[in-house]
């Protein structure tokens, strides 16, 4: 079963708007590229980072969020035109790839 959160991410990949997220206690502005299941069941959101708070560095940059950890979404009323470079639209660390960028 989907749920919200996987609804407006798939949403948002469809439409190619501009999300921002709270994860790990930082707001965060992400095109979204790729929602999946991960090996490990977990699901997964493979997004370019463009601004906001990182723990794990600076931005922009290819992030890959665990669903479980994002506290709040909303969908930004800006979109981005194209897939970024180095985007992978077949990522071998998902095992199933519920949503994708053209």
């Amino acid at each position: 079963m989907i749920t919200e959160l996987e609804n407006i991410i798939a949403k948002a990949i469809k439409t190619q708007n501009i999300l921002s997220i709270q994860y790990e206690g930082h707001q965060r502005f992400v095109e979204p590229h790729l929602l999946g299941i991960a090996m490990t069941g977990n699901f997964l959101l493979n997004a370019y980072q463009t601004s906001g708070g990182s723990n794990s560095g600076g931005t922009p940059q290819w992030r890959r969020f665990n669903l479980a950890k994002i506290e709040e979404i909303s969908l930004v009323p800006s979109h981005f035109a194209r897939p970024r470079p180095d985007y992978n639209p077949n990522d071998n660390a998902m095992q199933r790839i519920i949503a994708k960028l053209d």
